[in-house]
């Protein structure tokens, strides 16, 4: 069964050993190229804030594939209302669920992906501000939102309304996704540690 690693950008991606990852096939979520050591096959970026104030550091980034709101050179991506549905079909009109990961969910089905591990998908924020002051607590990297920077309130309720619907068209389809982070509080999909996904065929 094809597989991936969708890396997510909360803090306990610091857990896992990047080297376990160096043959396998990768997204990177927003800024997520600022984990050093994460190998990045795909990048998928859907924050506006995020494009409009990084949007030269992820067009310089080397990737087999990039996806994006609308930073050129990227594979453009389009968005449904705020509808809940999964779209296995990347290059016609999506639900963001709130998340890049869940974009980043249909994306991989779309490649043909059907078995996915998430890292790093803490689903836990503990500033919940819309300008961030001090470090930022919520990601990999306490830089990761300058002080001063502008992020999205996130939705936890309508992100696990996503995520159910991710766990639900995967399996219904012979898939299967899991939560290999060290630490989450997201529930929906089954828990496993990265070692042991990678251990199975």
């Amino acid at each position: 069964m094809k597989r991936c690693i969708i890396a997510c950008n909360g803090p306990s991606l610091n857990d896992i050993d990047m080297s376990l990852l160096k043959n396998e096939k990768v997204f990177s979520l927003n800024r997520g190229y600022l984990k050093k050591g994460l190998p990045t096959t795909y990048v998928v970026v859907v924050n506006k804030n995020v494009e409009n104030q990084w949007g030269n550091e992820i067009l310089a980034l080397k990737a087999e594939a990039k996806f994006s709101n609308s930073l050129a050179g990227t594979n453009k991506l389009k968005f449904t209302p705020d509808e809940p549905s999964f779209q296995p079909n990347h290059t016609k009109p999506m639900w963001q669920g709130h998340t890049v990961t869940y974009v980043a969910l249909q994306i991989a089905y779309s490649l043909g992906f059907r078995k996915v591990a998430l890292i790093g998908c803490d689903h836990n924020y503990p500033h919940m501000g819309t300008k961030l002051v001090g470090k930022d607590v919520n990601h990999f990297d306490p830089s990761y939102f300058p002080e001063g920077a502008k992020w999205d309130l996130p939705n936890l309720p309508k992100t696990e309304i996503a995520y159910k619907l991710a766990k639900d068209y995967y399996e219904s389809n012979g898939g299967k996704v899991y939560n290999c982070s060290t630490f989450s509080k997201l529930n929906i999909f089954e828990k496993l540690p990265l070692e042991k996904f990678l251990q199975e065929k």
